[in-house]
């Protein structure tokens, strides 16, 4: 009976073994994954790449966004919840910046509204030398409205610099910087 006893125990010991092994090495080729990581909704899809390159793709109408963070970003994950707009998905990273100051950003899509939400995060003291985010990529529509000064006067023409940019179609296409 104790033999049997042992040989069950032993058994154990080396299935134990086995998983942990399992574990240990699928947690390995996560780390080691140098690939995009991408989150998708009905309205949206946003890649995040580790050298800091972002996109950001609408279905209806077809729009890409881009951009850069312009270093090199570290734990990179998957978040999800929900807030007062609704449940949402979110890729975020953590990078240096210019200075060599910790920051951290994320870019949230909603599940249920086509809405994007950027977040930057300073983990440091630093000056805002490097802003997140920085579209280098927007969809050229045809037409723009601003408003500038102290009695926010309304321009078609011009893009002021203390109001959101709100930028739209014929179709009434419209998306917003702020």
């Amino acid at each position: 009976m104790k033999q049997l006893f042992l040989s069950q125990h032993l058994v154990r010991i080396v299935i134990a073994f086995l998983l942990l092994a399992a574990v240990g090495l699928e947690t390995t080729q996560v780390a080691k994954a140098t690939g995009s990581t991408s989150i998708s909704t009905p309205y949206i899809t946003v890649t995040v790449n580790p050298d800091g390159a972002y996109t950001i793709v609408s279905t209806t109408p077809a729009w890409t966004f881009g951009g850069n963070i312009g270093h090199s970003l570290s734990n990179i994950n998957v978040q999800t919840g929900n807030d007062h707009i609704g449940s949402y998905q979110e890729i975020v990273c953590n990078y240096n910046d210019g200075n060599g100051s910790s920051r951290g950003a994320g870019i949230r899509t909603y599940n249920a509204k086509p809405i994007v939400v950027f977040t930057d995060s300073y983990l440091s003291n630093t000056p805002n030398k490097s802003p997140f985010p920085r579209l280098s990529t927007y969809p050229g529509t045809p037409y723009h409205l601003t408003y500038s000064g102290i009695f926010a006067q309304a321009t078609f023409t011009n893009f002021g610099f203390d109001s959101p940019w709100l930028y739209f179609d014929a179709r009434g296409n419209t998306f917003a910087l702020s």
